[in-house]
């Protein structure tokens, strides 16, 4: 699988960044499709100040061992992905961890209340159908954990002022100023 050696243990010393991948999922026009941009935009954009790894529930290994998917969830520093039954690994998650959950509507609140109970740092992002303006969330969110909580791991960020650019110019467009 994927991240057949991933373990508790991370000699990288980098941050861990979590992508939650869900086929089964309400979020029904959520295309496989948009899961690949994610991917792509936080490993572009990311993976020089962090380690990235995909918690995909097609890998037949990784759904088979409850052991493997605990020390996933436990060796990440930020978890991302749309609300729902993924989210319940938070259980395992080490306190402080940072969670970036995206959603199209108002759902429970359970995962904002349990991380909030488990002293975690939740970001809620609410997907307008717009796949360039939840990239741009998705992207914010994760560039102001890393700024906050990993700040030494930044100097190797690949053009982090032309993404931080992009960021603000699409904002800006979008508000029309």
């Amino acid at each position: 699988g994927f991240n057949s050696n991933v373990n508790s243990a991370n000699p990288s010393g980098k941050p861990r960044i979590l992508i939650f991948k869900r086929t089964v999922t309400r979020l029904g026009q959520f295309a496989s499709g948009n899961y690949d941009r994610i991917i792509s935009m936080v490993k572009t954009r990311y993976s020089n100040a962090a380690d990235i790894i995909l918690f995909d529930d097609k890998d037949t290994e990784l759904m088979a061992s409850l052991k493997q998917q605990v020390n996933v969830i436990r060796s990440s520093d930020i978890l991302i992905g749309p609300h729902g039954a993924g989210f319940s690994h938070l259980l395992f998650a080490r306190s402080g961890t940072s969670i970036v959950v995206f959603r199209v509507r108002e759902n429970s609140d359970i995962y904002a209340l349990m991380s909030i109970g488990m002293d975690m740092d939740f970001h809620h992002l609410l997907w307008t159908y717009s796949m360039d303006e939840l990239l741009d969330q998705i992207s914010s969110s994760v560039y102001g954990i890393l700024t906050r909580r990993f700040p030494y791991h930044l100097q190797p960020l690949v053009n982090p002022s032309e993404a931080v650019s992009s960021i603000l110019t699409q904002r800006v467009l979008r508000v029309g100023v």
